[in-house]
């Protein structure tokens, strides 16, 4: 209750410890809770998206977010490396600030060192994102859409996304609906992480679409 978060994003500054990310968590909250980093103008596109794909994770949006932000920590928040780069620099500062607020708050339960990691643990990263966010699954279906996990809503990756391939399973931050239902901020995720993560959330007598559902019973075997 002490994190000015929604309930998602504090359950999984809560879960870092236990996956040995919590710096990386911190600054990936941060992030999620600020304004959009990437500057895309409309004339420059393709300046954009060179300039930004030095920070790309294949493993999604949510790595890339923390590859940027570490950056700028590095470049000790330097306003025309950032207009180099394309990267918004108010928006930056702002998640700068909020993640002080929040390292201020953890390490009153003494659960972080403000360490920049030397190598990145995707998997444990994108696990500890799942304990906050397993509602907010979808499938790849065999007609190649997604499909939400239980409401078997169709939802599309947004284009800005970084992933160049569609995972079977993804996860995202949120629906932005026009007209499509698009998925922003995504990451691949396993199928054996749900039943590890969110078992009986993921219960395959739970689930209404079919093809989910037999999806989800082989990865629960």
């Amino acid at each position: 209750a002490e994190f000015p978060l929604e309930p998602q994003l504090s359950k999984v500054l809560l879960s870092a410890p236990k996956y040995g990310v919590v710096n990386e968590i911190l600054t990936i909250v941060a992030c999620l809770n600020s304004p959009n980093v990437f500057l895309r103008p409309k004339d420059k596109q393709a300046e954009a998206s060179d300039a930004q794909a030095k920070f790309v994770s294949q493993d999604g949006d949510h790595l890339t977010l923390m590859n940027a932000f570490f950056e700028y920590k590095r470049r000790n928040q330097d306003v025309d490396w950032c207009f180099k780069n394309y990267l918004n620099h108010r928006h930056l500062k702002s998640a700068f600030d909020v993640r002080d607020q929040l390292k201020t708050i953890i390490e009153n339960y003494k659960l972080v060192k403000d360490e920049i990691p030397l190598k990145t643990n995707s998997t444990a990263i994108k696990k500890c994102l799942l304990t906050g966010y397993f509602t907010q699954v979808a499938l790849l279906q065999k007609n190649n859409v997604y499909l939400t996990a239980k409401d078997s809503q169709v939802v599309v990756i947004h284009p800005s996304s970084v992933l160049a391939y569609r995972p079977e399973y993804v996860l995202y931050h949120e629906l932005v609906l026009t007209k499509k239902n698009y998925m922003r901020t995504v990451i691949d995720v396993k199928s054996a992480w749900l039943f590890e993560i969110a078992p009986t959330y993921f219960r395959p007598e739970t689930i209404k679409n079919i093809e989910t559902r037999k999806a989800l019973a082989l990865a629960e075997k």
